[in-house]
């Protein structure tokens, strides 16, 4: 970032993050690997399939090509994105009873985890 000119721009063509001086996908394969291994423990947990889109936030960051953010298998954003990344039910409509339970589900992994 520049001294005071505001948030520097990075590009997201779906597959590689594009910074002024350099390109990176560690951080899109990370939230990837992130994303199936919760798929499958809530898979586990639940007995059924749990959709899981991943999500990669850089503060400080603007991210431009936001609809190749959104197409790619990482969805990449800033803080300042609209929170339509989060509607995920037009991708999968999830059943209410099925989202509860989802939610324990997280809810109880983070206990675990935070212990």
């Amino acid at each position: 970032k520049g001294g005071g000119e505001g948030l520097a721009e990075v590009r997201y063509d779906g597959k590689t993050l594009q910074f002024p001086h350099w390109a990176e996908t560690r951080p899109l394969q990370q939230a990837h690997q992130q994303a199936v291994w919760l798929a499958e423990h809530l898979a586990g947990l639940l007995g059924q399939a749990v959709p899981v889109v991943p999500v990669l936030c850089l503060p400080g960051w603007q991210v431009s090509d936001a609809s190749c953010g959104e197409s790619g298998a990482v969805r990449v954003i800033d803080p300042n994105a609209e929170p339509r990344f989060l509607d995920v039910d037009q991708l999968a409509p999830l059943d209410p009873a099925f989202r509860v339970r989802i939610i324990e589900a997280i809810h109880g992994l983070y206990r675990k985890l935070a212990i």
